[in-house]
């Protein structure tokens, strides 16, 4: 067996980067990186939703705290969001620690009774006719959001999407952010 430290780092573009450090092997893993695999390739999505603790593990993440996960996708009609109401029960090994709001009772009874309220605090608009589901993480169960590709993900490359693809957005709280307009 071999045994390192592992760092979590937040880039500027709200990315979780995963590092693991061991005199005589080092790489990184952006985690996000899972989502833009997924729009990429039909069957890394399929093995994804079905079986993503494996498919996560294929592209080099283990951990505790996430042997046992589940992805929900958000579609334009299913809008999914990630709660844990009895404590804060998150899949920190992927996504990083989690941010405080997610930890406050407000946040975890309020995503529950009233989840659109709490979307558009976040900044995210929702269609009334958008269908919206939250997911109660527990200590057996950890959730994640696969978010919706862009419309035009199939012209873009892999670090483009990846840098739209936020913690916040695997949560479900937001959606995915939309590159700037560099002209």
């Amino acid at each position: 067996m071999i045994t390192g430290i592992i760092y979590f780092s937040i880039k500027s573009s709200g990315l979780i980067m995963l590092e693991f450090n061991h005199p005589m092997i080092s790489f990184s893993l952006t985690i996000m990186r899972c989502a833009d695999y997924a729009w990429k390739d039909p069957e890394f999505k399929k093995y994804l939703l079905e079986k993503p603790t494996d498919a996560i593990a294929s592209i080099g993440y283990r951990g505790r705290q996430g042997e046992h996960m589940r992805v929900v996708e958000k579609t334009a009609d299913i809008h999914n969001i990630v709660v844990c109401t009895l404590c804060s029960c998150y899949p920190w090994p992927v996504l990083g620690l989690p941010p405080v709001w997610y930890k406050s009772a407000p946040y975890r009874s309020r995503v529950v009774s009233d989840p659109r309220s709490v979307l558009e605090e976040f900044g995210t608009q929702l269609a009334e006719d958008v269908e919206i589901r939250v997911w109660d993480s527990t200590s057996e169960m950890r959730y994640f959001v696969l978010p919706e590709a862009p419309a035009d993900f199939q012209n873009k490359s892999l670090d483009e999407l990846e840098s739209m693809v936020t913690r916040n957005s695997m949560i479900g709280v937001e959606k995915i952010k939309q590159p700037e307009n560099r002209s």
